[in-house]
């Protein structure tokens, strides 16, 4: 491989390979959110509704876990903890809150809400969508200062 550099000292074969580079991660984003989504999706339908509360806020680090405790269709109690925490805390000790869960195992239990079934999905499809621009434009560049080949 010849890289050229041109005049202003940059090489122009850069923005071919950030290109290249910036599609391929576009792409694993963009798996990686279709994988989330389609977990968050198959667990949404298998899985049933109910009531828990809020039991303890589990620190770590500068975030806050809610501990939930909630009793199953068949009436016995199980205790989960919250897979997203956030700061300040999305909710207090003793807030009652809509819960999912898996009928199978009830252990598989989660906080009925958006953020906690499709903020990964919509995290890792937007990152996808801003690299995936990103090597549209790097691609757009290093078309633009290709030197043009004249035909004798």
């Amino acid at each position: 491989m010849v890289i050229v550099i041109n005049k202003k000292g940059a090489s122009k074969d850069a923005f071919k390979w950030l290109s290249i580079s910036f599609a391929i991660v576009f792409l694993l984003c963009l798996i990686t959110a279709f994988i989330f989504y389609q977990n968050s999706g198959n667990f949404v339908k298998s899985s049933i509704t109910g009531q828990g509360t809020v039991i303890e806020l589990q620190k770590s680090g500068k975030t806050y876990y809610p501990i939930v405790k909630f009793k199953s269709k068949t009436g016995k109690e199980f205790t989960f903890k919250a897979g997203v925490g956030t700061n300040p805390p999305a909710y207090q000790i003793g807030n009652n809150v809509n819960i999912i869960y898996s009928p199978e195992d009830p252990q598989k239990a989660q906080i009925n809400s958006p953020l906690y079934f499709w903020f990964l999905p919509i995290l890792f499809g937007g990152l996808g969508g801003i690299f995936g621009l990103l090597s549209f434009a790097f691609l757009i560049v290093w078309k633009i200062i290709q030197p043009k080949q004249v035909n004798n």
